[in-house]
């Protein structure tokens, strides 16, 4: 296993950390739940193998995943860095943030996290809450007090403002998602990085997207990587900036694969590095000629939801992942983890285009990527 500095911390990390969104499931007669025994198993292999750190959060499997995590480290005292993120849509008033920690502290069965995450904010949220919920004093005494030992900011936001959460100089390390379909925050995750904070990413395979990239765009990188696991992986921890990743691996076969792929200290070659980044910036752009995904087109009306159609179109059109986003289309009303309606229930009443900083004309092209992402629709004509 390899290991990296966390920043400016003194922490040594393993480059690739267990991450528990989404755990091991038993299935029996169409019903799926949540198996803590398997999640057990899986970070026990994983951890004999040299990953030292694991990531949970408050709402993970509805708090299944921190029940898994601490069954799994009593048998590792001391031994696995912790990274939990607070609930923040629960954060409501002064004193929130100290109940859930140490609501979670409880949970995990420790007496300090390591790394501690504001979750799900953007630059001006976080100032809001800070401002009803004193939540910065509240993170910096319990720092002083020993419940979490590094203040961290779990980042979903627009790249540019990873900049001015970093000049905050509040947080000791960073988490963001990176992948090859999603490198957008590589000028701010350098720049966090000279400033001494650790990037820690996730989802380097893109929730399994990336496994499922056609053997055409692996024929164009011409990478020299066995297959699409092992290119994601090796991808992300080919920058320099990032100590570590994070992999939510549901089996034992999943962790010895992973880990056997980042395990090679042989570096990517620096000629394939910038083949594979000029050609996945090529589809990017194109991506981003589609839609940018600002989500200045919501709220609609209707509930359509604007933005994941057009991110599912690009994904099939783009990025050759046809099975996953019509699959993905099929379920929009039905998956719970996804919000909205279908492009069927848009009525072109205009208001998008309206807000939308580029001008597409969304209703037209919300008509167009149902023809293409419904098997219905695609199976009746």
């Amino acid at each position: 296993m390899l290991f990296r500095s966390l920043g400016r911390t003194g922490v040594k990390l393993s480059v690739l950390g267990f991450g528990t969104k989404y755990l091991p499931e038993n299935v029996e007669n169409d019903k799926r739940w949540v198996s803590i025994d398997n999640a057990i198993k899986a970070m026990h292999r994983s951890f004999e193998l040299g990953i030292n750190h694991v990531d949970t959060a408050y709402t993970y499997n509805n708090g299944l995943s921190e029940t898994a995590t601490s069954q799994a480290l009593k048998s590792w005292p001391g031994k696995i860095h912790i990274g939990a993120k607070i609930p923040t849509h629960l954060i409501k008033k002064r004193g929130d943030y100290r109940r859930y920690l140490e609501e979670q502290l409880t949970r995990l069965k420790v007496a300090c996290i390591d790394f501690y995450y504001f979750d799900n904010v953007n630059y001006q949220s976080f100032l809001s809450i800070d401002k009803r919920a004193n939540w910065v004093r509240e993170a910096e005494k319990a720092k002083d007090e020993g419940l979490i030992k590094h203040i961290s900011l779990s980042f979903n936001s627009p790249a540019e403002e990873m900049k001015l959460f970093t000049d905050m100089r509040l947080f000791s390390v960073i988490s963001c998602g990176y992948n090859l379909l999603n490198f957008d925050y590589n000028i701010a995750i350098e720049y966090a990085a000279k400033k001494g904070i650790g990037i820690i990413t996730t989802e380097p395979l893109a929730g399994g997207k990336i496994v499922q990239l056609p053997a055409k765009i692996r024929t164009e990188l011409n990478s020299s990587t066995r297959n699409n696991t092992e290119l994601g992986l090796r991808f992300v921890i080919a920058n320099p900036s990032i100590t570590a990743t994070l992999s939510s691996m549901k089996t034992v076969e999943m962790v010895e694969e992973n880990i056997f792929y980042v395990s090679d200290s042989t570096p990517l070659a620096a000629e394939e590095l910038k083949n594979i980044n000029l050609y996945m910036s090529k589809l990017h752009d194109i991506a981003k000629k589609i839609c940018t995904n600002c989500g200045d087109c919501l709220p609609c009306p209707q509930e359509v939801n604007i933005p994941y159609i057009f991110q599912l179109y690009i994904y099939y059109q783009v990025y050759g992942l046809k099975d996953y986003a019509q699959k993905k289309y099929s379920s929009l009303e039905t998956d719970p983890l996804v919000s909205g309606k279908n492009a069927l229930s848009c009525f072109h009443c205009g208001l998008c285009i309206q807000k939308c900083p580029h001008q597409v004309e969304i209703a037209d092209q919300l008509k167009e990527f149902h023809k293409t992402l419904s098997p219905y629709y695609r199976a009746s004509n």
